[in-house]
């Protein structure tokens, strides 16, 4: 898309939102650039205002594609060793998130940047970065010197040993840094709803299974509204516009929370039944009192 008039961009937001986050995801992976463009065009024709030649898709929101030529054609090039991604530009409000603009763009695959020293570069500065998660897991809420030295004993040391921890430990600071700005927000704008979400504990258990949150009573009507799938991309929206104690623009890691969402289908978490007691030491105690 060329545009021949340049202007400010308006931020959708409201009801408007709403229906564009029903009809694409805030970004979504495809495999080709076909697969990207019939996503794009489903939800550009479900979020379509106006008719004819008035016609404007995505409420009127801006569109463009990486590698798009004057005449309309892809240049898929652009796209060779790479995924596609189609995403939207989230945009803050005073109280509320909203979408500025929407984007079809080449994400290059771990073979393709493997391949040059660049590439390299770029996935060892990732690793650096994970592993620093994964290992501060286990010192992050030490209160004393003896958990302080207990979680270091257990440091993750190899590869292996990282990328098991990786898979099994919870990383819930980014969660944590958002949770009380996302309830209070919530408050704000939607009190009836936030009068129904369980406890914190509760709402991450929830958000990351599926099946916890179909088995537990408290939060059964709320899965079956698909508000944790809603909620949980609020929070990765809320992460990436977040901001410093100065007002300045200070985006937290949403991989931890993109990754519960995506697997939570799968990640079967139940409640757990009360531990059983073990009466058999009646037997020696003595019970005349």
């Amino acid at each position: 898309m060329t545009n021949t008039t340049n202007r400010a961009l308006d931020v959708l937001s409201g009801d408007q939102f709403e229906a564009l986050k029903k009809a694409m995801d805030d970004r979504e992976i495809f495999d080709s650039v076909d697969a990207a463009i019939a996503k794009f065009e489903a939800a550009g024709a479900a979020t379509t205002i106006g008719e004819g030649d008035d016609s404007l898709p995505f409420f009127g929101l801006p569109f463009a594609i990486v590698g798009q030529k004057e005449d309309g054609s892809i240049d898929e090039s652009v796209y060779a060793g790479s995924r596609v991604a189609l995403a939207y530009v989230g945009a803050k409000l005073d109280k509320a998130t909203g979408a500025k603009g929407i984007v079809i763009y080449p994400v290059p695959t771990l073979e393709t940047l493997l391949e040059s020293e660049t590439g390299k570069s770029f996935l060892d500065k990732l690793v650096v970065k994970e592993c620093s998660h994964v290992g501060f897991r286990n010192v992050r809420a030490a209160a004393t010197l003896y958990d302080f030295e207990q979680g270091v004993n257990a440091w993750p040391t190899s590869a292996e040993d990282y990328a098991t921890e990786s898979r099994r430990g919870i990383d819930t600071e980014t969660f944590d840094t958002i949770w009380t700005s996302f309830r209070t927000s919530l408050k704000a704008a939607r009190p009836a709803l936030h009068e129904l979400l369980p406890v914190k504990a509760e709402f991450l258990k929830a958000l990351r299974s599926k099946a916890y949150a179909e088995s537990n009573d408290n939060t059964k009507p709320l899965e079956e509204a698909g508000l944790f799938e809603s909620l949980g991309k609020v929070l990765i929206r809320a992460a990436s516009d977040w901001k410093d104690k100065d007002g300045k623009a200070s985006p937290l890691d949403t991989s931890t929370i993109e990754a519960w969402l995506a697997g939570r289908d799968s990640f079967v978490l139940e409640i757990e039944a009360p531990k059983a007691k073990d009466f058999s030491i009646l037997e020696s105690m003595d019970l005349d009192f």
